[in-house]
This record gives C-alpha cells, sequence and structure tokens, in this order.
C-alpha cells in the first residue's frame, strides 16, 4: 500500500547553530510548538529565444534559491537570537534569563525538515538566516512566532531524526500585559485586544561568477514594524499618536520625543518573555466605528530599537 504522510504525526524540524556559514551541522533543537512550515527553493532559469521559433530556443539553470517559512506556537527564543543576531545567557539554575539583542550580523543556522515514516523523507537546509519574524498575540489566542528563513543550500536524506517536544509552557492573552510611557515609567494601557511585533532584516543574496549557490546573505536595513489594537476606554495613546511621550490633544508642529512601550507576557515570575521597544513613533492611527460592538483603536508604531528578554529553564549549556 502506498504510504501517505501527515503533518500531524509524521513532520518534523530541528534547528542547529552553524560555526561556519553554509556548512551543515548536527540539527537536536527545537523551536516550539510547530503547526505550519513550508519549505522549498526556486530555480531562476535562464532563457533563449530567437528568430525562427515562437518557442524557447534554451533553458539553463540559474541561481537557487531555498526558504522556509515556521510557524509556531511560542515555547523559547531560539529563532529570536538568529533574527535579532545577539544572545546572552544568565543564571545558575532554573529560571534562566536569556537578553536578545540587535548585531550587524546575524548567525546562520541548519534547519532539518523531516518526515518520518516507513520510508523517510529529510531536507536539510544549510545556511538559513532568518529575513523576517512575527510575534503576534490576539484576544482568545497564544502567543505564536512566524518566521521567513532564506537558506544558502540542502541535501536530502532518507534518515530522520527523532521529533522534540518540549514541555515548556505556551503564552496567552490572558498572560499579557501592554505598556507605554517614558523609558522606565511605562504604565499598562488598559484592554489591549491584539499585538503584532515584526522584525525585517531586508536580506539580499551575494551572488558570484562560477557558482549557481549565494555566497551568503547580506543584512540591509533592520526595520520594525509593531501593530496594536485596543478597546477605545480613553485617549491617551491618540495623545501620544499626536506628540510623543508627552501627549497633545493637537498635532504636534516640531519634532517630540518618542516613547517606550513594553509586551509583557508571563505565565509566572519563572516563565515569561518581555520585549523592549525603544523610542517609538506612532505612525498611523485609526477608530472605526459602526452598529454594534465596541470601538476600538488601531496603531502602526515604529520603534528605533528593540530588545527581548526570555525566562525559561534552559541552560546555556543546552540552548
Amino acid at each position: 500500500m502506498t504510504e501517505n504522510y501527515s503533518g500531524l504525526k509524521n513532520a518534523y524540524i530541528l534547528i542547529g547553530k552553524e560555526t561556519t556559514y553554509g556548512t551543515a551541522v548536527a540539527c537536536t533543537k527545537d523551536v516550539g510548538i510547530v503547526t505550519d512550515m513550508n519549505w522549498g527553493g526556486t530555480n531562476e532559469i535562464v532563457t533563449s529565444r530567437g528568430m525562427s521559433s515562437r518557442g524557447l530556443t534554451q533553458i539553463q539553470i540559474g541561481n537557487w534559491r531555498f526558504r522556509g517559512d515556521i510557524t509556531c506556537e511560542f515555547q523559547n527564543g531560539r529563532l529570536l537570537e538568529y533574527a535579532l543576531g545577539s544572545v546572552t545567557h544568565s543564571g545558575t539554575a532554573d529560571p534562566y534569563t536569556h537578553t536578545f539583542s540587535e548585531a550587524d550580523d546575524l548567525p546562520s543556522f541548519t534547519a532539518e525538515v523531516g518526515l518520518d515514516g516507513t520510508t523517510d523523507d529529510v531536507e536539510t537546509y544549510a545556511g538559513c538566516k532568518i529575513n523576517s519574524l512575527t510575534l503576534a498575540l490576539d484576544l482568545g489566542g497564544k502567543l505564536t512566532m512566524r518566521a521567513e528563513v532564506l537558506a544558502k543550500t540542502v541535501s536530502t536524506s532518507t534518515t530522520a531524526s527523532a521529533a522534540i517536544v518540549d514541555d515548556l509552557p505556551t503564552y496567552t492573552w490572558a498572560h499579557a500585559t501592554f505598556k507605554t510611557g517614558a523609558s522606565g515609567a511605562e504604565t499598562a494601557v488598559a484592554q489591549c485586544r491584539a499585538f503584532e511585533w515584526t522584525i525585517t532584516n531586508n536580506l539580499s543574496p551575494i551572488d558570484k561568477f562560477g557558482s549557481y549557490l549565494p555566497e551568503g546573505y547580506l543584512e540591509e536595513n533592520r526595520d520594525y514594524s509593531v501593530r496594536v489594537t485596543l478597546a477605545f476606554t480613553d485617549a491617551n495613546e491618540r495623545s501620544r499618536f499626536l506628540a510623543g511621550t508627552t501627549g497633545a490633544t493637537t498635532p504636534a508642529e516640531t519634532d517630540f520625543e518618542g516613547f517606550s512601550a513594553v509586551l509583557e507576557v508571563a505565565r509566572s515570575a519563572s516563565r515569561k518573555i518581555t520585549i523592549t521597544m525603544s523610542d517609538c513613533h506612532y505612525t498611523d492611527y485609526g477608530r472605526p466605528i459602526s452598529v454594534g460592538g465596541l470601538i476600538l483603536q488601531d496603531f502602526t508604531l515604529v520603534p528605533r530599537s528593540c530588545t527581548i528578554v526570555t525566562l525559561d529553564d534552559i541552560d546555556s549549556t543546552t540552548w
């Protein structure tokens, strides 16, 4: 009988940090509770057309491009290291603290994407870098993490590894608080209903004569975009939209000081994630109103820089 595969019982993904870009390493680490992924590639074929034929005269291979998309329920911050660029670990016992900060050069990882069945099928992607990553939390939902990955190359095999499923907790809207204000003095914003934080690294392939594979990926502009939805209970955030930290009832006509924004999602004092966004400016504000239902406020903000801190039971030796 022909074997069919299911994402529920057969699929897995593991990663490993590379010491040399593009050189595959053993993949032994999980990234969270993965709910969706899509890995593959394209070939930028080179074609020729000439007189006397409406059809193609020649087709030649071109540059290879490999990529992957991962969506998971957030348990640990391993992917955050590859999105922001740097992580430091502290603590001698549970909980361990992981602080993620910006770096110009992004580290790379190997991803093993497998189907474990009677006949295994494994794709191993080397030279993986994260082009964009989104953390999102909606009312009634769990904190999710979505990553768009660009890879240098792929190899295939028929030997699958054992999947790893961690028992770290996931995080829900009931554990979350969104705060804004002056740095170090942020206060909770009433009735936050949705939050989405995205970092984009704008990676571009580094190609060269003599190879169909990229030499690597160049980190260009680092961009952040954050979207927040609130129930309308007061005008405080609209005031920040108009004039930053000090606030105002009319639009400022001179530059103003940005504000600090913090999202903390805490299951307990020892299991939490804190996103700190510095020198923020709201770039878009809307208040959609219709018959029936709550009146909401939608904001888009852009921070100048961000740091993320997570607490869990993973020490630096097993990171």
